[in-house]
């Protein structure tokens, strides 16, 4: 992961940012356009350095929210995944309805997740963990179920308990699944603790952008949009590098290095 391969990746993506931005900033005076139109990167680079420190105020409040909801849906999706794969009626009874949730529009939601918990963090807590929830639920059935029979047969006829083959057999089967899972669940998350700062939040960028959409300040939404961006790629980034070092032993078993 970390190698010669992925130091060019970086330098290629790098230049493509910069020329990329030299384009916009050309285009944009070039055309004359707007500042509430397209603002040039100039000056939203002037927003994120006169208003850097309420972004990372804002920011703060956001990733909280993100990070609480995704532990939460972490913790619930793995506890469900365990329900679903030992039990057949709660399988056939309980999976459905959860898929049937997945479905509903979480914008939605949003109202509802205000009117019942209030205008304070925890409806942005509960977004945040809808949103992520059922990634981490797929992903989590797939990992426990993906033990081979012969394993479990022999775990069980050498007399494991079925405490002992969750602990010591399906659960750390199950972890680079859920680290896939987690590769989708950690932006979503972030997205959900937005949504629910669009609908009725007093903190957060989302609120943030918001206020500066609304006010035509253009420059101010797009150095809002980046922050967000920028810190959702560095906690993405984090999770990749936890990944290589907490499987090493997966990927020492398919015979990687």
């Amino acid at each position: 992961m970390f190698s010669r391969d992925t130091a060019t990746t970086a330098m290629r993506v790098a230049i493509a940012t910069i020329v990329l931005l030299a384009l916009w900033e050309a285009l944009v005076r070039a055309t004359h356009t707007a500042s509430y139109v397209l603002p040039a990167p100039s000056l939203i680079a002037v927003q994120l350095w006169l208003k850097g420190g309420i972004l990372l105020e804002n920011l703060a409040v956001t990733m909280i929210e993100s990070m609480v909801g995704l532990a939460a849906a972490m913790v619930i999706a793995f506890v469900f995944a365990i329900l679903v794969v030992y039990s057949r009626t709660i399988r056939d009874t309980l999976y459905p309805m959860l898929v049937a949730l997945q479905a509903a529009p979480k914008v939605a939601l949003a109202p509802l997740c205000i009117a019942w918990f209030g205008l304070g963090a925890e409806p942005k807590f509960v977004l945040a963990a809808l949103l992520c929830f059922f990634p981490l639920l797929i992903a989590a059935i797939t990992g426990l179920s993906s033990v081979d029979q012969d394993m479990l047969d022999l775990a069980r006829s050498n007399g494991a308990s079925e405490y002992k083959i969750l602990a010591l057999i399906r659960a750390p089967r199950c972890v680079p699944y859920f680290m896939d899972g987690m590769k989708v669940a950690l932006p979503s998350s972030v997205i959900g603790a937005i949504v629910g700062e669009f609908v009725a939040g007093q903190q957060g960028i989302g609120v943030l952008i918001g206020q500066a959409s609304l006010a035509l300040e253009v420059p101010l939404t797009f150095a809002g949009i980046i922050v967000i961006s920028v810190a959702t790629t560095v906690l993405y980034g984090l999770l990749l590098l936890c990944e290589f070092l907490c499987l090493r032993w997966h990927r020492l078993e398919l015979g990687q290095t």
